[in-house]
């Protein structure tokens, strides 16, 4: 069980889901030699501060970044899609949100987005883990 010893909140301003597929540069080898593939758009958004959360899926692998220049991000995290918690919360037949949560290290990042007509809010949360 996770406890919360540290909660970070990044709601987005704008987000879009299942960009226009970009050509984002990779950061380990096996990528680098994959580079003419493309990694392809889940979630991207942009939070009151100006800073992008963006999440990818490369074959099997989810690509999370985090940064205001995506081409140097401030975080870059990886995980395989066994290791990632997906779920689809909703009410009655409605979708009311859609999340990916990812884990490294100590800390576990959960990555959102919710329908429109439910409500109004997409980001990223981050915990600390015991």
């Amino acid at each position: 069980m996770k406890s919360v010893y540290f909660f970070l909140p990044f709601v987005c301003a704008s987000f879009s889901l299942n960009a226009a597929n970009t050509s984002i540069p990779m950061l380990d080898k096996s990528y680098q030699e994959s580079s003419q593939q493309q990694e392809e758009p889940i979630f991207t958004c942009r939070t009151n501060q100006g800073k992008i959360i963006q999440l990818n899926k490369y074959d099997k692998v989810y690509i999370y970044r985090f940064g205001a220049n995506l081409n140097n991000p401030e975080l870059t995290l990886t995980s395989h899609i066994e290791n990632i918690i997906k779920g689809v919360i909703t009410k009655g037949a409605i979708e009311i949100k859609r999340f990916y949560e990812l884990t490294s290290g100590n800390y576990t990042y959960n990555i959102f987005y919710t329908n429109p007509k439910a409500y109004d809010e997409n980001g990223a949360e981050v915990f600390k883990n015991n």
